[in-house]
């Protein structure tokens, strides 16, 4: 609050607030004209009077409880006063906006509020501790239980978490309290124990000559350029076996941001009909430095991961392992909830977006355009159902004439969808998209 009125009272209009103020003294309360006599406490007319008392309030009567003119109010200089307030008052309404009561309230009720899962109490709270943060108007204490509650909000983190708005905001607290050296090496232990997860996925049935669909899925929670991630050793095992190379996998650099995760597919063919085992061991490293640069880092902290999951390979899928729908009424939910926009002809490549939201169920799709008569395989994808909207963006070259507007088909591939650790419904046809107008540019 007092920032607000520190700028309105520096501003030009301060002059006239005090103008404005001094017309409006002397038009309502002017000086005293004339000789009769008043009772300086109740202003009652003594002329006549031969009381020693007032005879109105009983004050007694002597040189300094009677006062001698009558006021009369200079009505222009009060409305001219008003004149010169209208600038204030306009100025006043511009700040009305950005005022916010938070300011008037203790850091210790800020934190507390900052906490709340109402995003109505905890942004304005949230905004007015940064706001101090960035005026230096907390104390030391204040900011230590500041990073002990940004700590706590770090250790909930947990694979797939569905983690609130302002845990992004307390981890972006942290990386600026490490910025300036205003973490504890406790503290900064406590950060590292719960940065990295790494977990396995395999799909639980598999058909006998298919490959093995499985995932190694990397997740970090953690803190922006100087930390990085390194994973440094990858051991797939399979029926005691080595499967494949994939040391392309590791030394790999990984950046770090506030919150992400990447996946490496790991398909491997395995033909014998039974129960199998997939095993994995992994190292991954958090550094702090040069990103990519061992020799001009720190090492943090370092995690081994030994993870297992268990598959079966088997003749013939059984009814309820995987579900393949032609309903027509699913195929009309799936054409309703996806939509393409943004098409264009650049530079002999097409680029566009195919939009999705409130799917009814997973699919995989092969993405084919028809140009003048000419149809083309461009793109494979797999959509998830999800609620909220997405987008994906595809691009394929074209060399040949230029055109307007092109047919877009996705057919539905099943057997992509069965390669997959976490599809078991999904449906079988085509969708297509006619005129999709394409904006041709030079």
């Amino acid at each position: 609050m007092w920032n607000y009125l520190h700028i309105f009272f520096r501003s030009p209009t301060t002059m006239l607030i005090v103008i404005g103020l001094a017309l409006y003294i002397i038009g309502v309360i002017p000086r005293r004209r004339g000789d009769v006599p008043f009772c300086r406490k109740c202003k009652y007319n003594l002329t006549g009077s031969t009381s020693q008392h007032c005879p109105e309030c009983g004050r007694q009567i002597n040189a300094k409880s009677v006062v001698f003119g009558e006021r009369y109010t200079r009505r222009g200089l009060t409305y001219a006063s008003l004149l010169f307030y209208l600038p204030a008052y306009v100025q006043f309404l511009a700040m009305v906006p950005s005022l916010s009561y938070y300011q008037l309230l203790s850091t210790e009720w800020l934190i507390d509020a900052a906490q709340s899962d109402d995003a109505t109490i905890h942004r304005p709270a949230w905004n007015e501790l940064q706001r101090r943060i960035t005026a230096q108007d907390l104390t030391g204490e204040e900011f230590q239980e500041l990073i002990d509650v940004s700590l706590a909000a770090h250790a909930k983190f947990a694979p797939d978490a569905d983690l609130p708005q302002q845990t992004f905001e307390y981890i972006k607290l942290l990386g600026t309290a490490y910025s300036g050296n205003h973490l504890t090496d406790e503290q900064i232990d406590a950060l590292c124990d719960n940065m990295v997860y790494m977990e396995l996925n395999v799909r639980p049935t598999v058909l006998a000559g298919e490959s093995v669909p499985a995932e190694l899925k990397l997740q970090y929670y953690s803190l922006p350029a100087p930390w990085w991630i390194r994973i440094e050793r990858v051991n797939i095992v399979s029926g005691g076996q080595m499967r494949s190379d994939y040391s392309r996998y590791a030394p790999h650099r990984i950046p770090l941001s506030r919150f992400g995760s990447f996946t490496h597919q790991l398909d491997f063919d395995q033909y014998a009909i039974g129960q199998h085992q997939l095993s994995v061991n992994a190292t991954v490293a958090v550094y702090v430095g040069q990103s990519g640069n061992k020799a001009k880092s720190k090492l943090k902290r370092e995690y081994d991961f030994q993870m297992r999951a268990d598959y079966e390979v088997v003749e013939s899928l059984p009814p309820n392992q995987f579900i393949v729908s032609r309903e027509k009424e699913t195929g009309d939910d799936l054409r309703d909830a996806i939509w393409l926009s943004d098409f264009r002809l650049r530079n002999g490549q097409v680029h566009g977006t195919i939009n999705y939201e409130n799917l009814p169920v997973d699919v995989a799709f092969d993405v084919y355009s028809r140009v003048i008569g000419d149809t083309t395989q461009v793109e494979s994808l797999l959509i998830r159902r999800q609620r909220w909207k997405s987008r994906y963006r595809v691009r394929w070259p074209h060399n040949g004439p230029t055109f307007d507007t092109l047919d877009l088909m996705l057919r539905s591939d099943v057997t992509r969808a069965r390669q997959t650790v976490d599809i078991f419904e999904t449906w079988e046809g085509d969708i297509v998209f006619e005129d999709v107008p394409v904006v041709v540019e030079d």
